[in-house]
C-alpha cells in the first residue's frame, strides 16, 4: 500500500527534478553564449552548496542554493560579451551595463515558476551587508541567507579566477578580503564558514576545471 508520505515524498522528488533539469538546460543555452560566466555559476553553486551544508542548512535550502547558484548571473546573457571580456578599463556607460545584470537576470527569472525567490538570488547577489551594493542599496536583515551566501561565493570564484582583464588573485588576497568585508560587507556567519573551508583545506582553487553537477 503506497502511503500518503510516500506520496508526497515522490512528488517532491519529480518537482526537484523538473527545476534541477529546467536550471541546467537554461544554464546550458548560457554557455553557449558565455562559456566563462556559465562555468562561474556552476562553481558559485558547488561552493555555495558547501558553505550551505557547512552552515548546517536544511536539504530544502541547498537545493535551492544550488539552483540559485546556478542561475544568478543569466542576466549576464543580455550583455555583450566584448563588454564582460573587455582588458581596458570600462566606460560609465558600460559599468552601468554590466551592472544591468542584476535586473535583467531578476526579468528572466521572476516568471519562469520557480517554487523558491531564485529570482532575488539574482537580483540581490552584489548587495552588501551594510548597504553599499547595487542595484536597490540594501542590507542586513533584508537579505535572505541564501543572497549572503552566493554573495560570498561569488567574491570567492571571482577573484580566484583569471580573466582576460587581470591575473587571478592569491589565496592570500581573497582572505584579506573575507576577513575585512566581515560583517560590514559580506555576512558574518556565511565568511567565517567560508573561511573554515578555505584554511582547513577543503576548498581547493584548483576546482574550477572539474565538471560539476547537481548530483
Amino acid at each position: 500500500m503506497i502511503t500518503y508520505t510516500s506520496e508526497l515524498k515522490n512528488t517532491e522528488v519529480q518537482i526537484r527534478s523538473y527545476f534541477a533539469n529546467l536550471a541546467e538546460n537554461i544554464s546550458r543555452i548560457f554557455e553557449a553564449v558565455d562559456v566563462y560566466a556559465a562555468i562561474h555559476q556552476r562553481r558559485v553553486a558547488a561552493l555555495a552548496r558547501h558553505v550551505g551544508t557547512k552552515m548546517r542548512l536544511d536539504e530544502d535550502k541547498l537545493f535551492w542554493l544550488y539552483i540559485g547558484g546556478l542561475l544568478h548571473d543569466i542576466g549576464k546573457i543580455s550583455i555583450p560579451e566584448s563588454i564582460l571580456n573587455k582588458t581596458g578599463k570600462l566606460t560609465e556607460e558600460e559599468w552601468l551595463l554590466i551592472r544591468s545584470h542584476t535586473k535583467q537576470g531578476y526579468n528572466i527569472l521572476k516568471d519562469i515558476g520557480f517554487t523558491y525567490p531564485v529570482d532575488d538570488i539574482a537580483l540581490h547577489h552584489h548587495e552588501r551587508v551594510d548597504g553599499s551594493g547595487y542595484p536597490d542599496g540594501i542590507g542586513g536583515d533584508m537579505l535572505s541567507i541564501e543572497v549572503c551566501i552566493i554573495t560570498v561565493c561569488d567574491i570567492v570564484d571571482a577573484m580566484g579566477t583569471h580573466r582576460p582583464y587581470r591575473p587571478a588573485r592569491s589565496k592570500e588576497e581573497i582572505l584579506q578580503e573575507l576577513k575585512n568585508g566581515r560583517g560590514t560587507k559580506y555576512n558574518a556567519s556565511v565568511v567565517d564558514a567560508m573561511l573554515e573551508i578555505i584554511e582547513s583545506g577543503e576548498f581547493d582553487f584548483r576546482y574550477c576545471s572539474q565538471n560539476l553537477s547537481t548530483t
